[in-house]
């Protein structure tokens, strides 16, 4: 089964440096391996764990201006 989703209409939580693959939205996570030094570079966003992004997928629905779409769907998200 295919979601057949563009990369850059993604977000790409994750707690490797290297893990971005043209996701249109990453997001360090310190909760693994890596410190937020070594997540700033690749990371738009840093939180502390995955159990904060189903918070800031709300956050970004609830902020988001009529007419503008940022790509994600709290309710695809989880």
């Amino acid at each position: 089964m295919s979601l057949k989703a563009r990369p850059n209409m993604c977000m790409c939580p994750s707690d490797n440096p290297s893990a971005s693959a043209g996701a249109g939205l990453n997001i360090g996570v310190l909760s693994g391996v890596s410190a937020a030094k070594d997540l700033i570079p690749f990371a738009e966003v840093i939180t502390d764990s995955v159990d904060d992004l189903h918070t800031y997928v709300e956050m970004l629905a609830g902020n988001e201006l009529p007419g503008t779409q940022n790509g994600l769907n709290p309710d695809f998200a989880f």
